[in-house]
């Protein structure tokens, strides 16, 4: 999973929609203690690999997209972007050929860290 999660960040990073707004302020799993706002936060919830006698061959992950902002419009504007820039994408990601469906999971405001967030999950079906 990990070279595909590099992958995908890559991908992420090629979309100038996307990083118009948050530059490379897009992390897996941990955010930089001295992060700008907006930025977005990567987590693998779940990789599903299939395989055969030849080793993984197909597969699907599911990842969760944390955007984060301190302006609510912003927040669901970015959120609007990365869904439009992401979602049906089919083709190459690094070494795997993929398709990406986004799905809107929730938006919220997180009173202990004083900031909205807005929850994408992004399913990846590939292979290799």
């Amino acid at each position: 999973m990990a070279d595909l999660e590099s992958s995908f960040r890559a991908h992420v990073l090629q979309q100038s929609s996307i990083t118009d707004l948050v530059s490379d302020r897009i992390y897996w799993n941990k955010v930089a203690d001295n992060a700008v706002l907006p930025y977005v936060k990567l987590t693998t919830v779940t990789d599903n690999p299939s395989y055969h006698q030849q080793g993984e061959s197909i597969g699907r992950s599911k990842v969760q997209l944390d955007i984060f902002d301190d302006d609510k419009g912003s927040c669901n504007s970015l959120t609007g972007i990365i869904r439009t820039a992401l979602s049906g994408f089919r083709g190459a990601m690094g070494n795997y050929r993929v398709r990406l469906l986004v799905r809107n999971v929730n938006s919220d405001w997180e009173d202990s860290i004083r900031m909205f967030r807005r929850i994408l999950e992004v399913e990846i079906g590939y292979a290799i």
